[in-house]
C-alpha cells in the first residue's frame, strides 16, 4: 500500500473515484471490484448509512487522517490484457512498469498521477498470509455477486488470512460482523457462513490464523462498549453473528488434507511470508 498521504483525496472522493472506475469498467464489459476497507466501506454503508457513524466511532473513518491512500480491486486474469488498456487509455493510468513485469501474472499497479493515487489489481484471487480466491469451488465466479464490492463472506476472508493482525483489521471484521447475519447464502445483509467453513475445511493453516483472529476480535467487541464505540445492543448483534460463525466453522466436517496438515500444526510454517511492494 502507498504511504504518501500527501495531497491525498479526502475518503469520501476516494471512494467516489473507485465506483466511477468500476462504472466506466463495466461500459467495457470489463469486471472490477473493491477489496479491503474500501470494500468493507461501501459494502456496509450499503445497507444502512449510519453504519459510517459507527465506523468513525472505531476510529477508521473521519478521525482526520486519509484512510485510503489507494484503490484495490479484484479481476479475472482472463481480462488482463483489457483491464490494461482500459486503465491506461481510457483513464490515462501509469503503469508501475516494474512491478506489473514481475507480478503481472497475479497483480497489476498503475497510477493516477493527476489526483495522487494508484490503482491495485489483484487477478483471480487475493494472496498474501493465506489465498482468497475469486472463483467458488465450481469454478465460477464471485465477483459479479455484488456491483461494487467482492461479496462479504470474501471481504472477511480478506481480513481474517492476516497472520499478525492490527486493530484497523479487527474493526474492519467488528464491522461486517456487526452489519451481516450469518447464512448458508450469499446476499445483502447476510454473510456466507457456510462458504467460508468449506474454505477453512480444507485449509489447516488458513482456519489456524482465523481461529485466532476472530478469538482476538472477540475480545475487542467486548470491549467497545465500555469505550462508546459500540453500543451495548451492537456488541451483542455482533457477538451473537461472530458465535453462529464460529459454531457453524467447528460443525463443518473437514477433509482429509485438512485433517492430515493438521497433524504437523505449528511445527510447520502455516502461512506466507508476506513482503510489501515498494510503489513509486
Amino acid at each position: 500500500m502507498n504511504r504518501n498521504t500527501e495531497n491525498k483525496l479526502p475518503d469520501d472522493e476516494m471512494i467516489r473515484e473507485a465506483c466511477h472506475i468500476i462504472e466506466e469498467a463495466n461500459e467495457k464489459g470489463l469486471t472490477l471490484r473493491l477489496l479491503g476497507a474500501m470494500g468493507i466501506v461501501v459494502c456496509c454503508s450499503a445497507i444502512s448509512k449510519s453504519y459510517l457513524d459507527t465506523y468513525k466511532k472505531l476510529g477508521r473513518l473521519g478521525s482526520g487522517n486519509t484512510m485510503f491512500t489507494d484503490i484495490d480491486f479484484a479481476a479475472y486474469s482472463k481480462q488482463k490484457k483489457e483491464i490494461e488498456k482500459f486503465l491506461k487509455n481510457d483513464l490515462g493510468f501509469e503503469p508501475d512498469m516494474a512491478i506489473n513485469a514481475f507480478f503481472g501474472n497475479k497483480r497489476l499497479i498503475y497510477y493516477n498521477k493527476v489526483k495522487n493515487y494508484s490503482v491495485d489489481i489483484f487477478l483471480d484471487k487475493l494472496e498474501f498470509c493465506h489465498d482468497v480466491p475469486f472463483r467458488d469451488h465450481g469454478g465460477c465466479g464471485r465477483l459479479e455477486l455484488f456491483d461494487y464490492h467482492i461479496p462479504p463472506e470474501d471481504l472477511l476472508l480478506e481480513k481474517l488470512q492476516i497472520h499478525n493482525i492490527a486493530y484497523k483489521d479487527i474493526a474492519d471484521i467488528a464491522m461486517l460482523l456487526l452489519t451481516h447475519k450469518i447464512g448458508n447464502s450469499t446476499s445483502s445483509g447476510n454473510l456466507n457462513g457456510k462458504y467460508i467453513a468449506s474454505i477453512f475445511s480444507d485449509d489447516w493453516g488458513f482456519w489456524y490464523d482465523a481461529m485466532n483472529n476472530l478469538r482476538t476480535v472477540e475480545k475487542y467487541i467486548r470491549r467497545f462498549v465500555d469505550e462508546a464505540r459500540f453500543t451495548k445492543e451492537q456488541v451483542a448483534s455482533a457477538l451473537d453473528n461472530l458465535t453462529n460463525l464460529v459454531r457453524l466453522i467447528n460443525a463443518t466436517p473437514k477433509t482429509d488434507r485438512w485433517n492430515k496438515r493438521a497433524k504437523d500444526g505449528i511445527k510447520k510454517p502455516w502461512y506466507r511470508l508476506v513482503a510489501e511492494l515498494e510503489k513509486r
